[in-house]
């Protein structure tokens, strides 16, 4: 299956962190992993929680631990149901998955020392959206909110009351608000053969148009599907990172009341995986990382 499938990613700061015209900036709190082997492809998007003071870091450790636990346990012969059904709870796979992560990054928080729970919200609160392709099934998990295509189709866009998402990690703590099944996996899956694209997002993807005219394409116009039927995409590993850094790059006017600059419509961090089936022509198979 090496050589069936692209894998791409692009991540640029929302407007409400850059600030454009102010003398402030704050990171970038969403992060991406990308991993292929010779039998599977895997790839975590995480969305670091704003209230936290370093939450990107949790969100660039957490996608790199489940990408690597996910390629650990496919490799060591442990596989997910191969059954394919529309929509499924978390299986033993992935239970495992996430209790070998949480272990983890219950290891490292107690090792940085302070209060525990305090560390757990600075750095390790985010969420967590993830694609894993193996020869005869695909699947899509996730914790928290965020944004799926399949196949130029829409899929989900999961939305939090409030901005506030279950968080992977408050397993991991005294959090009242969501009950032990909100903190496990959704999964769906599907037959791999079925599959010529999948597209991953967080939510900050959900302020991209669905579609966009010919018109303003031509413009530093941008859409999901395009990103989806574009063969730029698809060939370029930084293709996705420089359309949404050219859509979301402050505008400056001059008028009678001075010199005006008008912030990017993206306004949340946004990162976008592309995963797409490779056509005749071939196409550029590097790999990209967080």
């Amino acid at each position: 299956m090496q050589d069936v499938f692209v894998l791409h990613a692009g991540s640029v700061p929302g407007s409400y962190h850059t600030l454009p015209g102010r003398p402030r900036w704050h990171n970038n709190q969403d992060a991406y992993d990308l991993y292929r082997s010779e039998n599977l492809y895997t790839a975590v998007v995480c969305d670091g929680c704003s209230g936290g003071t370093n939450s990107e870091v949790g969100a660039n450790l957490i996608a790199r631990l489940m990408t690597q636990q996910i390629h650990e346990n496919v490799s060591a012969g442990r596989l997910p149901n191969q059954d394919v059904t529309d929509d499924q709870s978390e299986g033993r796979f992935w239970q495992k998955i996430r209790e070998n992560v949480l272990a983890e990054i219950r290891v490292l928080a107690n090792r940085m020392g302070g209060n525990f729970s305090q560390t757990i919200n600075d750095y390790f609160l985010t969420t967590v959206l993830g694609l894993l392709v193996l020869p005869e099934t695909t699947y899509v998990f996730a914790v928290g909110d965020g944004l799926c295509a399949v196949n130029d189709q829409l899929q989900d866009v999961t939305a939090s009351a409030g901005n506030t998402p279950p968080y992977m990690t408050y397993a991991l703590l005294n959090q009242q608000s969501f009950s032990e099944g909100d903190l496990q996996f959704t999964v769906c899956s599907r037959k791999t053969k079925e599959i010529d694209s999948v597209l991953l997002g967080t939510d900050g993807a959900a302020s991209l148009p669905l579609t966009c005219d010919g018109d303003k394409q031509e413009d530093q116009g941008l859409s999901l599907l395009a990103i989806t039927e574009d063969d730029q995409y698809a060939q370029n590993p930084d293709a996705i990172r420089r359309k949404l850094a050219a859509f979301n790059s402050a505008s400056v006017s001059e008028s009678s009341k001075g010199v005006q600059i008008a912030a990017g419509p993206l306004k949340d961090d946004t990162t976008i995986v592309l995963l797409s089936r490779k056509n005749s022509s071939g196409g550029d198979s590097n790999e990209g990382s967080s």
